[in-house]
């Protein structure tokens, strides 16, 4: 039996009696008919749960974050995030998934563990321990020294420091710590080995047989060692610009091994393999012959810094890549997602999707699913792209070093000759204009030449519009037009604000600005602000149909109606204050890049299929019948919503289900304002046959049949 608490909707004038009819009340006796609408309102009100019928955002990719150190703690993989992530990211489930726990507002720099406890070193916030696999962290001492390395045994805490401040030591697992007498170097790599204690310093690796009070200078001088490794009598060291050493007996001696070349920032041994992991984007080698021979594995372009493995799990850490994880010995290695990534712009090309990173540029043949990185990352040190223009068969990228290009899909880059910080790009039959932070610069020969546009000095340039012949540039100081190839220019918005965005519909032009979004009509002779002031930022516009979506520093709104309405379309992120900062209408999908939360993808029908109709405020709410109905393929449901005494807004949902009661689609899941709505299902997918729809906005539920006819 079900009882109110678990049903609610079977007592007094409850949406059942509605969707049954006035007279339900009245029957005594109820036809077959409405008993199988009784079982499927009940089905769908009490079995299904309402987050499952959700239209939102996907989170793609790509993965990445700066990763400085791995450790393994039970069955938890913690790794350390350099800036500009900060804390640990945990891992119960060998890298499928990761939660990010913040440690104070610091990078970590190093991670250590010793029984329950597990230590990590800061940048500028000292030491830190936490004695629940990294959820809860207790800063153990301050200090605004970088903390480069840490190593534990049992009570025993050492700490290799920066800036010349040598190793600390602690002897009641951190509770105190005191200087030892290795107190005048930088120490970077900290080891412990049976019972003595290595500490690789800036240009000689040191030892102590007595828990750090006394230390002496080893065989192994004028190198800076990074990292350490064991595996029977071989004792292995990475070192800086001169590869691996190997000594056989404790340390006395050592032997450069053949991978003699690199800077080795990591060492590991699993499975009788020796696992070197590199700087400078040589990635991953490995050696089954006690490093007398090495081979680069596939992963042959990352910066590694750390290492962890469990059981024939190794992972590898580095910067920009986040994690990558194998389990057959180095042959394949799979990234592990980690959504950090800075996602700053978005072009498109036939099947193929660009995003600009603050680690260079990648793209997509699957509408995001997966990313590739180009080679404009393996050629150049990492770069930040902040534009993207595609010239015919030319890829420019605007970079913090300049203008690029790729005359071959991006597999190689050359540098053009401007070489000025450039924020944005835009072409015009065969003019390109580049926006930099000093001017607009202009090339009639792609990008081989570039001379300097009379607009100078209007601060750093953010953003380019063309519409027809007329230039736009929005810059620090305002808005500004050129109708003659950017001789001349006209200020259209004041020097009062700042403009980071434009986008052009037609005779529509929209502004960002630093105090929210302008509208002219005609061609910028006149402006009218449309809304959204409360946003510290409008990131970014991009305007199509009769649909103008905007990305600000805190989330993603849509007007259908040039600003009269504004619609929050934020559902799905895991954050709700997402910066979104570039957008792109690519084949049935909008896709939002987000500030150190990678890309998302939205089925552009979810995002657009809602319009409001009216600016009235109706008196109550009312669902609609669907019109027209029978329908084929296509059919419109409208619906009006009241005001709220405590909240002008309403968690609205508009779900169709089919005849068994099973949610098919979501057409609305969102806070709306009051007014009439309208929203189109389009049934195209759908077989033949009876299915309802239900609204939920408040406590207003009511559900109606619709039937589609082909």
């Amino acid at each position: 039996m079900l009882s109110k608490a678990v049903c609610p909707y079977l007592s007094g004038k409850s949406s059942l009696s509605r969707f049954l009819g006035k007279n339900s009340g009245k029957c005594r006796f109820l036809s077959g008919k409405k008993i199988f609408l009784i079982l499927l309102f009940l089905i769908i009100h009490c079995t299904l749960k309402i987050e499952d019928c959700m239209c939102q955002w996907t989170q793609l990719g790509p993965y990445g974050t700066n990763i400085s150190s791995l450790a393994i703690i039970g069955n938890n993989i913690v790794a350390g995030a350099e800036q500009p992530f900060l804390g640990v990211y945990r891992s119960t489930d060998n890298g499928n998934s990761w939660v990010q726990n913040f440690i104070g507002n610091s990078s970590v720099r190093c991670l250590a563990v010793s029984g329950n406890y597990l230590y990590a070193g800061t940048s500028n916030d000292g030491i830190h321990r936490s004695t629940n696999n990294g959820v809860n962290w207790e800063r153990l001492v301050y200090t605004s020294v970088q903390v480069f390395s840490l190593t534990a045994k049992e009570n025993y805490i050492f700490a290799g420091m920066d800036r010349d401040s040598g190793v600390y030591r602690s002897t009641n697992y951190g509770s105190t710590w005191q200087r030892t007498s290795l107190n005048n170097e930088t120490i970077n790599s900290l080891y412990i080995k049976e019972n003595k204690i290595y500490a690789g310093a800036s240009y000689n690796l040191y030892v102590s047989t007595d828990n750090g009070d006394n230390w002496a200078l080893t065989s192994l001088t004028n190198k800076r060692v990074y990292s350490y490794a064991i595996s029977g009598n071989n004792f292995f060291v990475g070192t800086d610009n001169y590869g691996v050493y190997r000594s056989t007996d404790n340390g006395t001696t050592w032997i450069q091994t053949s991978l003699n070349n690199k800077s080795v920032n990591a060492l590991i041994i699993n499975s009788n393999i020796i696992y070197a992991g590199t700087s400078y984007g040589y990635g991953v080698y490995c050696s089954t012959d006690n490093g007398n021979n090495w081979t680069q594995t596939v992963l042959n372009n990352q910066w590694v810094n750390s290492f962890a493995s469990t059981g024939n799990n190794v992972f590898v850490g580095g910067y920009d890549f986040g994690i990558y994880r194998t389990t057959n010995n180095g042959n394949n290695w799979w990234q592990t997602p980690i959504y950090n990534q800075n996602i700053i712009c978005f072009a498109s090309n036939g099947n193929k999707i660009f995003a600009g990173l603050d680690n260079g540029l990648y793209y997509s043949t699957d509408n995001g699913s997966n990313w590739i990185r180009t080679n404009f990352y393996v050629i150049y040190s990492p770069q930040a792209v902040s534009s993207i223009l595609l010239y015919g068969s030319n890829i420019f990228i605007g970079t913090p070093y300049g203008v690029y290009r790729s005359t071959d899909d991006g597999n190689n880059w050359a540098q053009t000759a401007l070489h000025r910080h450039t924020s944005c790009l835009i072409s015009n039959g065969s003019n390109i204009f580049a926006g930099a932070y000093d001017s607009l610069y202009l090339s009639t020969n792609s990008g081989n030449n570039w001379i300097r546009t009379s607009l100078i000095n209007q601060g750093t340039i953010w953003c380019l519009a063309i519409n027809s012949n007329q230039i736009f540039v929005g810059a620090l100081n305002g808005l500004y037009r050129s109708s003659d190839n950017g001789n001349n220019w006209v200020q259209i918005i004041s020097s009062f604000y700042s403009v980071h965005s434009i986008a052009i519909n037609n005779n529509y032009i929209y502004a960002g600005t630093s105090s929210g979004v302008y509208l002219s009509t005609n061609n910028g002779n006149n402006w009218t602000y449309i809304g959204l002031t409360n946003q510290d930022h409008i990131c970014v516009l991009i305007s199509f149909d009769n649909n103008l979506l905007v990305g600000t520093d805190y989330t993603i709104y849509l007007t259908t109606n040039n600003g009269i309405n504004w619609i929050e379309k934020n559902q799905g992120f895991n954050n709700p204050y997402i910066g979104v900062q570039s957008l792109l209408n690519y084949n049935g999908y909008i896709f939002a890049g987000t500030y150190q939360n990678s890309s998302w993808r939205r089925s552009l029908s979810e995002i657009i299929g809602i319009n409001n109709i009216s600016s009235e405020i109706p008196s109550k709410y009312f669902l609609y019948q669907n019109y027209p109905n029978p329908f084929n393929p296509v059919t419109k449901i409208k619906f009006d919503l009241r005001a709220e005494f405590r909240s002008q807004e309403s968690e609205v949902k508009l779900v169709i289900y089919d005849i068994l009661g099973k949610e098919i689609q979501t057409l609305v899941n969102e806070k709306l304002n009051p007014g009439s709505y309208e929203v189109t299902f389009d049934g195209s997918n759908f077989a033949s046959g009876i299915y309802f729809y239900q609204l939920r906005a408040g406590e207003y539920i009511e559900m109606k049949k619709l039937v589609l006819l082909k």
